[in-house]
């Protein structure tokens, strides 16, 4: 089982922050782009969103229904031309509550340049900014974002929810677990579903940026919708009025969601998450038992980012994140006690970090289980319930999931063998970078083991390990 390293999947804790300055505050959409070789006025479907703290820029894919946040950043009024001609940090001005243009220096970059005729690098480029003018996708995406959608009472599933996790029941006790670990989950404040009565949109978050998706809706009843891309209806199964589990065909798993009755948009929400803020609020916020900060800040601690590195003070706020609850922490742990880095090696220990994240559905620690069941590392061996644990994660695309699974396959481990069905399975964890899927796909090649041999697939996969291996 190959692991990540413990310190890649924590979040770095953010630098201190600044106010912004002598800005207009809303939303403003881009209206023209000049440079040296045009002024373009149909322009991309691109937004400034100034808040006090901080500007995001968010753009709007019309084709694909698609929006994203990005380039986040501090502006402050300066004028159209720098104090120092060899400054080229952005400029802001002609700013106030109806417009505002924004110059900023261009860079070599051939993919831009192919996109963009006009753009030319080395040289300023001027973007000129209103408010009140919105495309209708985007007053679409806008107004679920800045508005709290009411409840209907002839259709209960119209209005703002936040995803609090998945749950593969439905019983009452998993649910509320679900509530009450929200605060200190990786969903909070950042996955949201609003309804409206035309439309759905939906807020995912990754490593570097959000994104969300929207589209037109049809509701069957008040407990089923679609919309134009997918034919089979989601169904809505009721809690409560203000707690609703959605279910997907051929998903085993129900979305979990809970009504926002707080008066927080989801745009303050996601604005929030993007201001910097200073190291002394994160060791605040973990000594109070934030378990999401306390995981941040244990793995600050542990690669000196930002802080003067500490391995036992960050192995230390890992541990009170993992018995908080926090299931990316749990996973971490696991991680840890498997291959004795911060801490003594203990697989019995780690076998049970990975079994606490793994039934919260964490895809990783899902392997984790899944690997020891069948290796009987620090629990005994049951290659059936390896095989379940296995084809969980497969189901949630996990890439070193495809390697433990189709090495069972492999083997006859669990389940009869099958070569065919272990090649199919290392060539699925071999296109999403698995190290472990791609020397395996490499040597069956190379043997003609379960395919036929190919000496040229061989050595290309060969080159493909060996590229993974420099990064």
């Amino acid at each position: 089982m190959a692991m990540a390293a413990v310190v890649a999947i924590m979040a770095a804790v953010p630098q201190a922050g600044m106010c912004q300055k002598d800005n207009p505050r809303g939303i403003y959409k881009l209206t023209s782009v000049q440079t040296s070789k045009a002024t373009v006025t149909d322009c991309m479907d691109q937004y400034k969103v100034c808040t006090d703290s901080i500007t995001l820029n968010v753009y709007i894919d019309n084709a694909r229904k698609m929006f994203r946040f990005s380039r986040n950043m501090v502006f402050n009024y300066t004028g159209d031309t720098p104090a120092n001609p060899d400054d080229k940090s952005d400029l802001i001005f002609d700013s106030n509550k109806d417009r505002f243009s924004l110059k900023w220096w261009t860079r070599e970059d051939p993919d831009r340049q192919k996109q963009f005729p006009y753009y030319v690098p080395n040289e300023w480029c001027t973007e000129k900014y209103k408010s009140g003018v919105f495309s209708d996708d985007g007053k679409t995406v806008f107004d679920a974002l800045t508005k709290l959608q009411k409840s209907d009472k002839k259709n209960k599933i119209i209005g703002t929810w936040r995803n609090i996790g998945v749950a593969y029941s439905l019983d009452k006790a998993e649910i509320e677990a679900l509530r009450k670990g929200y605060p200190n989950s990786t969903l909070y404040n950042k996955r949201f579903y609003v309804f409206t009565p035309t439309h759905w949109l939906l807020t995912l978050d990754t490593e570097e940026t959000i994104l969300g998706q929207y589209n037109t809706i049809n509701y069957i009843n008040d407990d089923s919708f679609t919309d134009n891309v997918s034919i089979v209806p989601t169904k809505a199964l009721w809690i409560s009025d203000d707690c609703a589990c959605l279910s997907v065909k051929n998903l085993e798993k129900y979305i979990v969601l809970e009504r926002v009755t707080d008066g927080v948009p989801v745009l303050d929400r996601i604005a929030f998450w993007y201001v910097p803020r200073d190291f002394d609020w994160h060791v605040r916020q973990a000594d109070a038992g934030n378990h999401v900060i306390q995981f941040q800040l244990g793995g600050a601690y542990i690669t000196g980012n930002g802080v003067a590195q500490d391995e036992k003070k960050g192995i230390d706020y890992i541990i009170k994140s993992a018995e908080g609850g926090y299931v990316p922490a749990q996973f971490a742990l696991g991680e840890c006690y498997y291959n004795g880095q911060y801490v003594e090696q203990n697989t019995q220990k780690a076998y049970s970090w990975f079994l606490k994240a793994a039934e919260a559905g964490f895809a990783p620690a899902q392997n984790g289980v899944a690997w020891m069941l069948y290796k009987g590392e620090g629990v005994a061996q049951d290659l059936t319930q390896a095989l379940e644990w296995a084809q969980k994660a497969v189901a949630q695309g996990e890439a070193n999931s495809f390697n433990t699974l189709a090495e069972m396959y492999y083997n006859g481990a669990g389940v009869a063998q099958d070569k065919a069905m272990a090649f199919d399975l290392y060539s699925k964890g071999a296109e999403l970078n698995d190290a472990e899927c791609i020397q395996m796909l490499a040597t069956m090649y190379a043997n003609g083991d379960g395919v036929k041999k190919d000496e040229k697939m061989a050595a290309y996969w060969q080159k493909k390990l060996e590229e993974l291996q420099q990064k």
